[in-house]
């Protein structure tokens, strides 16, 4: 008669193979890594079925190495958003997509953007029957503004939390305007959804036929947030793909993202499910970066309220224009998100004022 393993040895196993393999699927970064074949890590980002659809939000963007004439050798890798104050977001690995490890990018720390061509395409086409992609229209494609990338990213596996890009566009050669300016802008939050609030993923993940690639969403489930040796990051249970990495976390009731999503892992083992996690905003380093984009000293004021008090902060924008004055730095800025807004204002210190993400009307009081 054969030896039989104990039941206890077996549950022993079972519980150590279920924690290597959740610790092992939940590593990876999201992006397709930029080569001219697709590459998804073998690693399963779908909780339970695909249950991702179409979508056609025009302030999420997708990312690629542009071949030049030839859009059959354009390489889509990632996904990328618009800020109110002019920033672009995405995922750190999307700009160093191999940190300390040998291959065709350039040394840990330094953008692989450096000496490529590389572009924002928003309202973007079905792909072929193939898979293959298709470029927007021209007027839908903004270059990538090299040089301006600020980012964190340190390799799979020490990542959590520290994995974020911000970055410029420059503005289209063919409608002289800038991408926020067309297509609009989305609000942001650094306060925590209520437990298992509806979180929604839109990007551009990998698929097949003619939606590989294309703009798709997911509503799920917020896990909730969490700390890795200071550094924040959320879990959450929603559908999504290689190159979804730099897609925003979007909290649906408030209709604001709280994060950018960057690393994968709903594989089930055993009828138990990983989660999909991205960069929390309260991360140190990344909200700062974002909050004085145009530059230090910025004082920020959008239309709409925010959840927490409003405090000028880009996460908590003042919503007049007289506080904005009122509480400004001497040679500050005052940066105004794209709206209508009301009451006359008397400006009398230096500051300058900037309106990055479309059309400001002020609208004076009768006297």
């Amino acid at each position: 008669m054969k030896n039989k393993i104990p039941l206890w040895s077996r549950v022993l196993l079972a519980l150590l193979l279920v924690s290597s393999l959740i610790s092992t699927v939940q590593v990876h970064a999201q992006g397709v890594k930029p080569t001219s074949e697709v590459v998804t890590s073998g690693i399963n980002t779908i909780c339970d079925d695909d249950d991702r659809v179409q979508s056609f939000d025009p302030r999420i963007g997708r990312l690629v190495f542009a071949s030049g004439t030839n859009p059959a050798n354009d390489e889509a890798f990632c996904t990328a958003w618009l800020v109110g104050n002019g920033a672009v977001l995405t995922a750190g690995h999307c700009v160093d997509f191999d940190p300390d490890k040998g291959g065709p990018g350039l040394p840990d720390g330094i953008s692989n953007w450096i000496g490529k061509r590389v572009v924002v395409q928003f309202n973007v086409p079905d792909s072929k029957t193939d898979g293959e992609i298709r470029r927007p229209a021209p007027e839908d494609i903004y270059q990538v503004d090299i040089g301006t990338e600020e980012f964190e990213f340190f390799g799979s596996g020490v990542s959590d939390g520290r994995d974020w890009a911000v970055f410029a566009l420059n503005e289209n050669p063919i409608t002289h305007q800038t991408a926020h300016q067309r297509q609009g802008f989305l609000r942001i939050t650094n306060r925590n959804p209520e437990s298992d609030a509806a979180i929604r993923i839109t990007g551009f993940g990998v698929d097949e036929g003619f939606t590989n690639q294309i703009q798709q969403t997911h509503l799920g489930d917020l896990d909730g947030e969490n700390n890795s040796n200071g550094h924040l990051w959320y879990d959450y249970n929603v559908d999504t793909m290689g190159a979804n990495s730099g897609s925003p976390i979007l909290w649906e009731a408030r209709n604001m993202a709280i994060g950018i999503h960057n690393s994968g892992g709903c594989d089930e083992i055993l009828g138990i499910f990983g989660s999909n996690k991205g960069t929390s905003f309260d991360t140190p380093n990344l909200g700062p970066t974002i909050n004085n984009f145009n530059g230090p000293n910025t004082i920020h004021v959008d239309t709409v309220l925010h959840p927490g008090t409003p405090n000028g902060w880009i996460f908590n924008p003042y919503n007049s224009l007289f506080t904005a004055n009122a509480n400004v730095p001497e040679n500050g800025q005052i940066s105004i998100a794209a709206g209508v807004y009301n009451g006359n204002v008397i400006f009398n210190r230096p500051a300058t004022i900037i309106a990055p993400s479309g059309t400001v009307v002020i609208v004076g009081q009768s006297q």
